[in-house]
């Protein structure tokens, strides 16, 4: 019998998301010091079955999650076979991961200053530390100003005991 080749992880692109499933909930208990997010799992499980990111993302629902359900008790059984792994074990992708907010905020017509910090026409990004003992007050005296323009993203970052 010929020797198969190893199988080659494909790492996502920029642009490429992988669709995942609305029938399992975003943290799964593998064992009880072992929880996985989805996101980690429909990778995996991407991964395993062979398809590319496309053929993954045209799969029905329903087809997903039978092959999500294989490989989460796939995992379930490999844990069971392995009581000493833990979280604290788990490779660094299996780390759980915030998403934070940034607002950014710019003063096009000059410059403003409100709740404390000044603006002007070159952006300036703020997280939460940056917000003050009050972040909600502060964001509803951002928003108040008609003058002020507002965006926003989210940036992951790792989970750390305090979230």
């Amino acid at each position: 019998m010929a020797k198969q080749p190893a199988k080659t992880t494909e790492k996502l692109k920029d642009n490429e998301t992988l669709n995942g499933s609305n029938t399992f909930p975003d943290l799964i208990e593998i064992a009880p010091d072992l929880k996985l997010q989805l996101g980690e799992v429909v990778f995996v499980t991407q991964q395993e079955s062979g398809l590319s990111v496309e053929q993954w993302n045209a799969l029905p629902e329903t087809e997903r999650d039978v092959l999500l359900s294989k490989a989460i008790s796939a995992m379930v059984l490999a844990a069971k076979d392995n009581p000493d792994l833990s979280t604290k074990d788990a490779p660094v992708a299996s780390q759980m991961m915030i998403g934070e907010q940034v607002l950014i905020v710019s003063a096009p017509a000059g410059p403003r200053r409100r709740a404390g910090i000044s603006f002007g026409p070159v952006p300036v990004e703020l997280r939460g530390e940056d917000l003050g003992d009050d972040p909600v007050a502060t964001v509803e005296a951002l928003r108040a100003d008609p003058y002020l323009k507002i965006d926003g993203r989210y940036e992951e970052r790792p989970a750390d005991e305090t979230d």
